[in-house]
């Protein structure tokens, strides 16, 4: 499936890398920064600041 074809409602069990840095982001300690992330899940990258989905696309803002 493409990331276009991706639905929010989707569980991601893959590991996720930033895709500015390709930093690792931790698996089990996720802390939501904004309203987005903790409804549908998403990092934001410690070593670089990029915002990503659950799935390492980048969010642009």
């Amino acid at each position: 499936m493409s990331d276009t074809e991706r639905s929010q409602m989707e569980i991601n069990l893959n590991k996720v890398f930033c895709p500015k840095c390709d930093e690792k982001m931790p698996a089990l300690l996720r802390i939501p920064k904004n309203i987005q992330q903790l409804m549908w899940g998403g990092w934001t990258c410690p070593k670089c600041d990029c915002k990503m989905d659950k799935f390492g696309k980048k969010i642009s803002e």
